[in-house]
């Protein structure tokens, strides 16, 4: 470990500044030697000594914060280094975690998910593995707090930088809606293109996965000759209103205004084209196909920011347009930013709320809900045999994902708290859904309307099919799979991966038929080394296991468990009412960090840290409002900011 990094700076104690404790008492025995007996001088003498003594304890009592901060200090980095660094230390480091690089950081916050990470399985204690020597409960309650003082508590407002927006290109559905709203062309594009992968957000729209492939080239070169194929071209006789044409369709496809050299560039191929022998409908295609291929058009650049790291005003036209629509700005949107005026408070919440009102939100709603949530896999990677299964059919696959699709977007339109996605009274079935899953009788026909829901049992996202079936394993409910689920992607505190020597449950647990799954989840989960971990996660899917693999309701499923604090579920209800009283402030965080990472197409980061905590804030002052938070991220730092790499 090299020293250097681990300096602590020494405070001087109480005891220090004002005497030792020595010499306190040889001031007491030279004044007993010099018999001063005079009233006077005894009194004296007295009012001394108490006031020495009063400043001695009260210099011992404000010492030992500071002595038990250093020792934790002291203690903490020993610790890792007597339990971490021979795993993870250098470059060999076990799955590549170099604890022993986190301390030299600068600042040390700079890895704050790793430390969180760390902290996790400290508390978990699930490292160091069991074949290792093994910190006491005291020796990790001292890492724990180590972690505690130098990262959860560090000093944000020594940090100041809005990250940074690389060069990215639209993702795929980004791509068909700016064709669909550029040419007016409503054609799936993007059926034969390559898979898009998935960043570390868990969103497709991060920067660092969108890059440009050879193949994903040629497959744009195809789309672009299909899209001006179908289009509605602009033509004219009169030279002056073709230029317009010509100049607005450039504006609307870079999403910024065109210079005079690019414009008369333009001019030049099109009547290159003419002069080949190419029509007017043909050379204007081709034109047209050329911009739908050109970098300015595919990839959203930022450049155009000042010394100040402030982002120009089409450049947040852009930000804006592909959070809310996953699509490009509109004729507004680009107005306003030619004119100087969308960066202007009163004008960019008009617009927000404008944009939200628009059914171009769908594009947000889609993207957004059906990652996050991960119900986009239902009816593709998440379905059952309907030849086995009958009522599998395709259009229910759909009437699934719409239900949560439609659920979140009422309450985006209405302004619901974000807590009436946990606990909200109503949802939207059609007969089918309602008739197959739910057990409701009285729904008629295929048309997917909002009904009351009565009692508590199925309010929520954590009642829809679409997340119950994502969260099971194939046509058996996993309480497992569940409460990972709700931890992760609800409250944004993910358990740790098991450790390396566990495994699944015993298969002969399995096949025990007299055992209901809750008691075999509590047999496994007695093994120590289990323990820690499932009696947080399997409480909270225990408490699901009154809907099948597929949201149908069980009545025979035992649903009551108790999490390792004490506090009891017995069924969905109560698991409701622990997220948002128990767990609130987490599910409100891991909701407003959700939004910001899809909002700013990357991860945040430590220096993201200060606008998380504003964006709390505002939100917990405007009763949670869902369209406040979207306005908040719109007008965060981050949001509005740019800069160079910090790393």
């Amino acid at each position: 470990m090299r020293s250097s990094a681990n300096k602590t700076t020494q405070k001087p104690s109480g005891l220090e500044a004002c005497g030792s404790g020595n010499e306190l008492f040889e001031l007491v025995d030279t004044t007993k030697r010099n018999r001063i007996w005079n009233w006077e001088n005894r009194c004296e003498m007295n009012v001394s000594l108490t006031l020495c003594a009063v400043i001695w304890i009260c210099s011992l009592i404000f010492a030992l914060p500071v002595q038990a901060e250093e020792r934790v200090q002291k203690s903490g980095v020993a610790l890792f280094k007597q339990f971490c660094f021979d795993c993870h230390s250098g470059g060999s480091s076990e799955a590549g975690n170099d604890i022993e690089n986190l301390f030299l950081a600068k600042p040390i916050v700079k890895n704050r998910k790793s430390w969180n990470r760390i902290k996790q399985l400290i508390e978990y204690e699930t490292m160091p593995p069991s074949d290792y020597d093994q910190p006491s409960s005291y020796e990790r309650k001292l890492m724990l707090e180590w972690i505690q003082d130098n990262v959860d508590q560090f000093d944000y407002s020594t940090v100041k930088h809005p990250g940074w927006e690389p060069v990215r290109r639209m993702t795929h559905l980004e791509y068909n809606n700016t064709i669909r709203d550029l040419l007016g062309v409503k054609m799936n594009l993007v059926e034969k293109f390559p898979r898009e992968l998935v960043g570390n957000t868990g969103f497709e729209n991060s920067a660092n996965t969108l890059f440009l492939q050879p193949a994903l080239m040629e497959r744009y070169i195809a789309a672009a000759e299909r899209a001006t194929t179908a289009a509605n071209i602009f033509e004219s006789s009169d030279t002056h209103q073709f230029n317009n044409a010509l100049q607005q369709f450039l504006r609307r496809s870079y999403r910024r205004p065109i210079g005079k050299t690019e414009f008369e560039f333009y001019l030049e191929n099109l009547s290159k084209l003419k002069r080949q022998g190419a029509g007017d409908a043909e050379a204007i295609k081709g034109i047209m196909a050329g911009v739908l291929i050109s970098p300015d058009f595919l990839l959203r650049v930022e450049s155009n920011s000042d010394q100040s790291g402030k982002i120009s005003e089409h450049e947040l036209a852009t930000r804006l347009s592909y959070f809310l629509w996953a699509s490009m700005p509109d004729d507004e949107l680009l107005k306003l930013a030619d004119d100087g005026r969308l960066s202007e408070p009163t004008v960019l919440r008009q617009q927000v709320q404008r944009m939200l009102g628009d059914r171009k939100s769908a594009g947000f709603v889609e993207s957004f809900v059906g990652q996050w949530l991960s119900t986009r896999l239902v009816g593709k990677e998440i379905r059952l045999d309907p030849i086995d299964n009958a009522w599998c059919t395709d259009s229910l696959m759909q009437s699934m994902r719409i239900e949560t699709l439609m659920f979140v977007a009422a309450i985006i339109k209405e302004n619901r708290p974000i807590t009436d996605l946990i606990d909200a009274d109503f949802t939207y079935v059609n007969e089918e859904l309602a008739k197959t899953l739910y057990g409701f009788q009285s729904i008629r026909g295929n048309r997917m309307r909002r009904i009351q829901l009565k009692g508590r049992g199925r309010r929520g996202i954590l009642g829809h099919a679409s997340v119950l079936a994502v969260t099971s394993n194939h046509d058996e409910t996993s309480p497992i799979k569940r409460g990972a689920y709700v931890l992760d992607r609800i409250l944004g505190t993910p358990p740790p991966p098991p450790p390396p020597d566990v495994g699944e449950l015993d298969e002969e647990l399995i096949e025990n038929d007299r055992l209901s799954l809750a008691q075999k989840l509590r047999r496994h989960a007695a093994d120590k080394k289990c323990a820690s971990c499932h009696n947080t996660i399997d409480p909270i899917g225990i408490a699901l296991e009154k809907f099948g693999a597929y949201g149908r309701t069980r009545k025979w499923a035992a649903s009551t468990a108790t999490l390792a604090d004490g506090y009891e579920l017995r069924g969905a209800e109560d698991l409701r009412e622990y997220l948002l009283t128990q767990r609130r402030s987490d599910f409100v965080r891991n909701f407003v960090v959700r939004v910001m990472e899809y909002a700013l197409g990357r991860e945040t980061e430590y220096f993201d840290e200060p606008a998380i905590r504003k964006i709390i804030a505002e939100a917990n002052e405007n009763d949670l409002k869902i369209q406040s938070i979207v306005h908040s991220v719109v007008t965060s730092y981050p949001f509005q900011y740019r800069k160079e790499n910090p790393k």
